[in-house]
């Protein structure tokens, strides 16, 4: 595995992993922008057309900013970090450094978590024709990026880092809280208590 720095301490190892992991991993900001987005394109009700797509779009901004913080980190770069992610310093560390990152692992988790949908959840395509099954699977993930948002909060004092990951984490707990509302009014309209 690549490290951030031949000198740096465990901490900032993990720190950086988890980081990466928030930002592209399976359950990471960047995939779950495009699972909302591509919902809402599809999505028949407006009000939850303009929710799914304005969560995309915070997720694409903590994308963005987590992306700003794995570049600063791998650069060893001092100081506060730039919130402008410089996608051509991030393109370059993601494809020229070999990070532990296993595509087919990542492929895998993605097709299991789709046959676990299917399974479980009765999937039905277009994914929107069930609200209440997409909107639990939403709400859970929200719930497993808050906790890595603590994870990450834990370890880091850098107080731009910390700044920046208090405001994303702030950002989910809205977007679960919101995604939790529309999962509660979906179930009022079935007549579910």
């Amino acid at each position: 595995m690549a490290t951030p720095g031949p000198t740096r301490s465990a901490n900032t190892i993990r720190f950086f992993e988890l980081l990466l992991g928030q930002f592209r991993g399976v359950e990471g900001e960047l995939p779950s922008a495009i699972l909302y987005l591509l919902n809402a394109t599809g999505e028949p009700e407006p009000d939850r057309k303009a929710i799914l797509s304005r969560i995309a779009n915070d997720k694409v901004e903590n994308a963005g900013v987590l992306a700003a913080m794995l570049v600063h980190i791998a650069k060893g770069r001092k100081g506060r970090f730039s919130r402008n992610p410089p996608f051509d310093e991030l393109n370059a560390l993601l494809t020229r450094q070999p990070i532990k990152t296993n595509s087919g692992s990542l492929a895998s988790a993605y097709t299991d978590k789709v046959r676990a949908i299917e399974a479980d959840q009765h999937y039905q395509e277009p994914y929107c024709e069930a609200p209440v099954a997409y909107l639990r699977q939403y709400v859970g993930l929200e719930d497993r990026q808050i906790a890595m948002y603590t994870q990450l909060l834990a370890l880091t004092s850098t107080r731009s880092f910390t700044d920046a990951l208090v405001l994303a984490q702030r950002r989910q707990l809205e977007h679960r809280d919101t995604l939790a509302g529309l999962l509660q009014k979906a179930l009022d309209a079935q007549g579910v208590p």
